[in-house]
């Protein structure tokens, strides 16, 4: 009896010990490195001309996008993207498009909750892997008035051209790039689950989706990338 109160103490200290370390960062992901060492950390980015693709479809353009989120963790957070001047094409004339709720032209997302990743196995090339908001639809568009287009998926990956591996600053750039319809990086690391968007066209079926974007994303704070 003596010797099992002994292990259950012992047991209740090694885990106040380990309740009073700092969250480590899961193995293989970059990690994001605040200079002032907390969390959260917000962020803003800007960008201009962006692209939603669809197979069979007249893509989306808009002319500018920005965005706001935050760094909860070191290799996780949440955002929010806005997409302005956006238009389609339909029987060869420019129409607006917007999203449910929003102006004319204009185009949001809902929250959505992305990860570190890294883009290849060499893990040398660190992504973000941005996963959809709570309900599985990125956002809703009408284009003309007459065709709404769902823009789901399981999750969309990114290259975080800025900083690299080893590199500090307080600004960076994000890189959604795609060939056709088929967005660029579609799995971590090359390996297991692939990621990708679909859209659904009113009265028609899902089809492969991409979106091709680039923005500056400034920092509260400078921040360090780390790979390990």
């Amino acid at each position: 009896m003596k010797n099992k109160m002994m292990l259950l103490a012992l047991g209740a200290l090694t885990a106040l010990v380990f309740a009073a370390l700092p969250a480590v960062a899961s193995a293989g992901e970059p990690t994001i490195d605040p200079a002032g060492g907390k969390f959260p950390v917000t962020f803003t980015s800007s960008g201009t001309t962006s692209e939603l693709r669809a197979t069979g479809e007249p893509s989306i353009v808009c002319t500018s996008n920005s965005g706001s989120g935050k760094y909860t963790s070191a290799t996780t957070g949440e955002f929010e993207l806005t997409f302005k001047g956006c238009t389609t094409s339909f029987f060869g004339f420019p129409v607006e498009c917007h999203s449910t709720g929003q102006a004319n032209n204009v185009i949001t997302t809902g929250t959505s909750v992305f990860h570190n990743t890294y883009l290849t196995d060499a893990k040398t090339t660190p992504g973000i892997l941005v996963t959809p908001p709570s309900g599985g639809v990125f956002t809703k568009i009408t284009c003309a008035g007459i065709s709404t287009i769902e823009v789901k998926g399981n999750g969309i990956i990114g290259d975080l051209e800025s900083p690299k591996c080893g590199g500090s600053s307080k600004t960076g750039t994000l890189n959604f790039t795609a060939t056709g319809a088929s967005q660029t990086f579609k799995q971590v690391t090359g390996t297991g689950t692939a990621f990708d968007l679909t859209a659904t066209t009113s009265g028609g079926s899902a089809v492969t989706a991409a979106e091709v974007a680039e923005g500056t994303v400034t920092f509260a704070e400078s921040i360090t990338v780390t790979c390990v």
